[in-house]
């Protein structure tokens, strides 16, 4: 049986529309009704297209734009799903779109607890870095001082973390591409003592800063749940981006950066 494919299409828009008065030029990358149909669905969806510590519009379920902190903070509810939009901008479009009482209630706990690590992100970010005085394997020793007019890039992690060490030769490269750049440090936060780091790295290589012994800083100074987390700190000692995705702390490094060149041109 052939298939009108232009009156799927509309069927499909008139869905978004009614459910969530979505203006009907704006599409879905997904079908909601495709994502809640199973966790393995909504997991898929979520780490191909939720990306909360990045820049985004965020709108509510009548398309109204709201403050980052309101988005996040309404997430944690776990009413809702953020639905990512197609955009023609660089920037990421979510709205709140309600979740359904016969969803899979594993759904909603996820988006609870990923809403409440990046609203706690969110509010770091923008406030100087808590007093820190970190000593790394060596006997350096890393605060404000010695810190002053410097990006500061900080990875958190621990040896049994497998995700923490499948990203360390992609962060190997990373400071091996900013070697000539005295003005950026790379320091790791690890919750393990001297000994154990010191019997890992004779194994793996990491270029990072190593500082043993933060599992106090990072818990209840920082508040970080899960690992790895990475931080940029701007010259200001300000806390710029909090997140759990190295290629996103890239990107925002390079932004860092290109805006510092930017205004010294000027």
């Amino acid at each position: 049986m052939k298939i009108n494919k232009s009156i799927i299409f509309c069927f499909v828009i008139a869905e978004f529309v009614s459910c969530n008065n979505i203006k009907s030029n704006q599409v879905p990358v997904e079908k909601p009704s495709l994502i809640l149909s199973s966790f393995m669905n909504f997991w898929y969806y979520w780490n191909d297209n939720v990306k909360l510590s990045e820049n985004y519009i965020a709108l509510d379920a009548n398309h109204k734009q709201l403050q980052k902190g309101t988005f996040l903070k309404d997430l944690t509810t776990g009413d809702f799903l953020p639905l990512r939009m197609e955009s023609a901008d660089a920037d990421y479009v979510y709205l709140l779109y309600k979740i359904p009482d016969t969803a899979n209630s594993n759904i909603s706990h996820t988006i609870t607890q990923m809403a409440g690590y990046h609203y706690h992100y969110f509010q770091l970010e923008g406030k100087p870095l808590p007093d820190f005085n970190f000593v790394d394997l060596n006997g350096n020793r890393y605060d404000r001082q010695t810190c002053k007019n410097k990006i500061i890039v900080i990875n958190s992690w621990f040896i049994d973390c497998h995700a923490c060490r499948e990203e360390m030769p992609a962060l190997n490269q990373l400071v091996d591409s900013f070697k000539n750049r005295k003005d950026i440090l790379f320091v790791s936060l690890a919750y393990d003592s001297p000994d154990q780091l010191r019997s890992f790295l004779t194994k793996t290589k990491f270029n990072y800063v190593i500082v043993p012994n933060m599992e106090t800083y990072l818990i209840d100074t920082l508040g970080i749940q899960i690992s790895p987390a990475h931080f940029i700190i701007n010259r200001k000692g300000i806390v710029v981006n909090i997140t759990n995705d190295y290629h996103q702390m890239e990107d925002v490094l390079k932004r860092e950066i290109g805006h510092l060149a930017y205004n010294y041109k000027k």
